[in-house]
């Protein structure tokens, strides 16, 4: 239902924030241990700590509660949400720039001042995989392709994630990465480190 004007929306925001969702098993440990792996160390080329987002098409009312109450919040540096995607579009419909547009990624990758080849994008959708393709920040001639993570506990599983998409260039795209659980991103990170 995309009316968010719809009566059931704010009713659904207030049922999230009374009852916030639990962190899938091993997410609170995984977060951890990538944010202490991002810290500042011995190399002097690492000059800048590795950075968390969160990208969502959801409110920050209805995932607040959730990172709080799972003790991960103090983790992130930075979010897209349905409230900033209102804010940045001219009309105030996030909806348009919602996932699978690429509106949300750009303004992350702002936000983290990261390049798409130095960020990854944990998904748990094939919207996630399109949205990471050809993001554009400042210059429409030098779009950005996102390192994308497929998270097969999700939303979609494994069997979909893993058939990957075909873009409007007719290319054959897939995860550059698949998991299973949260805590396998720990050693993808260590390798891209």
């Amino acid at each position: 239902m995309k009316d968010r004007a719809h009566p059931v929306w704010p009713a659904y925001e207030e049922f999230n924030q009374s009852n916030p969702s639990a962190l899938y098993d091993g997410m609170k440990n995984t977060i951890e241990t990538i944010w202490k792996l991002g810290q500042l160390g011995k190399d002097p080329l690492r000059n800048r700590r590795l950075r968390l987002g969160l990208n969502t098409n959801n409110s920050w009312g209805s995932i607040y509660k959730d990172l709080v109450s799972g003790e991960i919040i103090q983790y992130f540096d930075a979010h897209i949400t349905e409230e900033v995607l209102r804010a940045y579009h001219g009309a105030g419909d996030g909806n348009s720039l919602k996932k699978p547009a690429r509106v949300s990624l750009a303004l992350a990758l702002g936000l983290l001042d990261s390049c798409g080849d130095q960020t990854l994008h944990v998904g748990d959708t094939l919207n996630d995989l399109k949205a990471s393709r050809k993001v554009i920040r400042l210059n429409p001639q030098f779009p950005e392709n996102i390192l994308t993570v497929g998270a097969c506990y999700g939303y979609e599983g494994r069997e979909r994630l893993g058939q990957g998409i075909v873009t409007a260039d007719r290319e054959r795209v897939n995860f550059d990465y698949l998991i299973d659980k949260p805590k396998e991103l720990v050693d993808i990170v260590k390798e891209l480190l």
